[in-house]
C-alpha cells in the first residue's frame, strides 16, 4: 500500500476521528517507510436499527437491544431482548452495526460477523442468519455495514465488498450480489456505506462514491466508483444524506434535506427537497456522523452539535414551541425537528465530547473522561422504550477512543 505523505498524515491525525456508517473511530497508522505514515479509520461505537454496540477501554465488545436476526451474537433466541449491555467478545479494536447484523475486528485482524444474512451480507458464502460470531476474513483493519451489504479495508489498503446488489452499491462493475468478499479498489483509508450506496476515501484524500439512492444526483446509479470531493479525511453516510470533513475542518453535507439534516434549516415548500452537491455547512469540525435524518458533529472545542429530525436517533427539544428548536409549533404526532424557517440553526447537545455515532435507532457518544452516553431506542438503562435526551450507559465502565495509533512518526512531525 502506498503511504501517505507526511503533511496529509499529520492533518489527518489532527482531525482525531475519521467517520465510517459511523463514527467514532481510532485512526490507525501502518508501519511506515521513508518517513511516511498511513492512517486508517476504525469504528468504536455504533447502532443498528434495534441494537447498539460499544468497545470499552480494555477491548471488550458490549452489545444490547433486540435479537430478531441474531445481531446480538449471544447465541440466544430471536425473541431475546437484552435491555442492558452484555459482553460478547474480547480483544476487539473495531465494530460496525448494520441494520440487523454486527461486524467486529479483533487485535489479530480477524473479521467476525453475525446476524441477518438474507443477501449474503455476512460474507460467509451462505444466506443463513448467524446467532453467534463466524470468522469471515483475516488481515482486516476497518469495516462498515449497512445491513444489506458490507465493506472492509485490509492491511494493504484493499477495499472488499459483499452482500446485496441493488443499485450498484458493491462497486465492482457487475449487477450480481456477492456472498463472499470481492476486491473493489486499492489505497483506501476510510469507508462508509448505507442502503444502496457506498463511499470511500483513498490515500490521496479523494472521496469516491457509487450506488444510487432516491436522494441526490451525485451518484446516479454508478456501478463503479465516481470521484465526489478532494482533500477529504472523513466520511459518514446516513439513511438519507452524507457528511464529509475536509483537511481544513470544514463539514460538507448533501442529500435529502427533508428535516434540515443537511443545511441545518428547513424551508416551506422544500420539505422533500434535495441538496444535490456537497455544501459546506460548518467549520472547525473534528468528527461527524450522519444518522437517520439527523447530523451530529463535534467541533474543536469538544462541543457536540446536532440538526435535523429528532426521531429515534435524534433528540426531542422542548424549546420555543412544543416541538423543535425554534418558532414553529407542531402537533404531538409530528416527528419534524423544525428550525426557524430559512435560518440556519444548530443545537448544542453536550460539551467535552470526543466521539459520536448517529445510528438508525439510537445515537451514542463518548466524553473526554471516558463516559458512554446514548439516546434513542433501547438506551434507557434496562428499561424498554426510547430516551429523547442523552443518558449515561454503563457507569462502571470506561470507554476510550485513541485519537491516533501511530507505529512510526518522523521526528519533524510535531504530534
Amino acid at each position: 500500500m502506498k503511504k501517505l505523505n507526511k503533511f496529509t498524515a499529520y492533518l489527518m491525525s489532527l482531525l482525531l476521528f475519521v467517520v465510517a456508517i459511523a463514527v467514532p473511530v481510532e485512526l490507525f497508522a501502518a508501519e511506515a517507510e521513508n518517513d511516511e505514515i498511513t492512517v486508517v479509520a476504525r469504528t468504536a461505537i455504533d447502532s443498528g436499527r434495534f441494537h447498539s454496540v460499544a468497545i470499552d477501554a480494555s477491548g471488550v465488545l458490549w452489545i444490547w437491544g433486540n435479537n430478531w436476526n441474531g445481531q446480538l451474537g449471544t447465541g440466544g433466541s430471536r425473541y431475546d431482548e437484552i435491555l442492558r449491555p452484555v459482553r460478547v467478545m474480547d480483544n476487539v479494536i473495531a465494530v460496525s452495526a448494520g441494520s440487523e447484523n454486527t461486524f467486529a475486528i479483533t487485535v489479530d485482524g480477524e473479521l467476525w460477523a453475525w446476524g441477518e444474512n438474507n443477501h449474503g451480507q455476512l460474507g460467509d458464502g451462505t444466506t443463513t442468519n448467524r446467532f453467534e460470531p463466524v470468522l469471515i476474513k483475516e488481515n482486516i483493519i476497518a469495516v462498515s455495514a449497512s445491513g444489506s451489504h458490507t465493506m472492509a479495508i485490509d492491511e494493504d489498503g484493499g477495499l472488499w465488498a459483499w452482500g446485496r446488489y441493488d443499485s450498484g452499491e458493491l462497486g465492482n462493475g457487475t449487477v450480481e450480489s456477492q456472498r463472499r468478499p470481492v476486491l473493489i479498489m486499492d489505497n483506501v483509508i476510510a469507508v462508509s456505506i448505507s442502503w444502496g450506496e457506498s463511499f470511500a476515501i483513498t490515500e490521496d484524500g479523494k472521496l469516491w462514491g457509487w450506488g444510487q439512492r432516491d436522494r441526490s444526483s451525485t451518484d446516479m446509479r454508478n456501478i463503479t466508483p465516481l470521484q465526489i470531493l478532494e482533500n477529504v479525511v472523513a466520511i459518514s453516510v446516513g439513511t438519507s444524506h452524507r457528511v464529509a470533513i475536509t483537511t481544513d475542518g470544514g463539514l460538507w453535507a448533501w442529500g435529502r434535506n427533508s428535516y434540515g439534516q443537511v443545511t441545518g434549516y428547513w424551508t416551506l415548500g422544500t420539505t422533500f427537497g434535495f441538496i444535490h452537491a456537497p455544501t459546506r455547512v460548518k467549520d472547525n469540525v473534528i468528527a461527524a456522523s450522519a444518522g437517520a435524518d439527523v447530523t451530529l458533529a463535534i467541533t474543536e472545542d469538544g462541543t457536540l452539535w446536532r440538526w435535523g429530525r429528532y426521531g429515534a436517533g435524534g433528540i426531542r427539544l422542548w424549546k420555543w414551541g412544543r416541538y423543535g428548536a425554534g418558532g414553529f409549533s407542531m402537533t404531538a404526532s409530528t416527528t419534524l425537528a423544525i428550525h426557524p424557517i430559512g435560518a440556519q440553526s444548530f443545537t448544542r447537545v453536550k460539551n467535552n465530547v470526543v466521539a459520536v455515532s448517529g445510528g438508525i435507532g439510537a445515537s451514542l457518544l463518548i466524553t473526554s473522561d471516558g463516559e458512554l452516553w446514548g439516546w434513542g431506542r433501547m438506551v434507557s438503562r434496562g428499561v424498554t422504550g426510547t430516551s429523547h435526551i442523552p443518558i449515561r450507559i454503563m457507569p462502571k465502565q470506561t470507554f476510550s477512543v485513541t485519537p491516533c495509533h501511530v507505529l512510526y512518526v518522523p521526528d519533524e512531525i510535531p504530534l
